[in-house]
């Protein structure tokens, strides 16, 4: 990807999104010009693709510290969906396997609410759903008048993936 997709991709298209993102690879390429044992300070004349990748890990804390500052009184549930998909470990997930997490990490959460919480996931860009058989994902931040549609699987947020230490899945 482009270096200014790369960085967009991770932001949910707020500008306090973007200015963390970017004050964090300012922050890097900082202390990679101050590093004592180079021979020589790096000059920079554009961002440094090495700062942005620096930058992403606690980028990706802040936004998913975001999320739950913005939610956890309002839907609580937010915590326990986010250490479900945690346990499930991919970026890539289904219904039936959030629902099982889900299940390992609270016996009581109902099987009718797993759409809901799937719909409430998407509403806030934390999910994103495949459009069709296109390899498209459609999350909410880049395309605010998409409605939720059911889908075998959903794709976490690319701002979220560091924080919640995921991988993608390989064929």
């Amino acid at each position: 990807a482009k270096p200014f997709n790369y960085i967009l991709r991770r932001t949910m298209m707020r500008p306090r999104d973007l200015i963390s993102i970017l004050s964090r690879t300012v922050d890097a390429m900082t202390e990679k010009s101050n590093d004592p044992f180079a021979d020589e300070a790096p000059v920079f004349d554009k961002l440094e693709c090495d700062s942005v990748y620096a930058a992403e890990p606690g980028y990706s804390e802040w936004l998913k510290q975001e999320l739950l500052d913005e939610w956890a009184v309002q839907q609580p549930v937010i915590r326990k969906l986010f250490q479900a998909i945690q346990s499930n470990g991919s970026t890539n997930i289904t219904k039936e396997k959030l629902s099982e997490h889900l299940k390992n990490i609270d016996p009581d959460v109902p099987e009718v609410s797993i759409v809901g919480y799937i719909t409430f996931l998407f509403d806030n860009s934390i999910i994103g759903f495949k459009l069709g058989a296109s390899t498209e994902w459609r999350f909410k931040c880049f395309y605010p008048s998409q409605g939720f549609v059911e889908s075998d699987e959903y794709r976490i947020h690319d701002g979220l993936v560091r924080a919640l230490n995921l991988v993608e899945p390989r064929t």
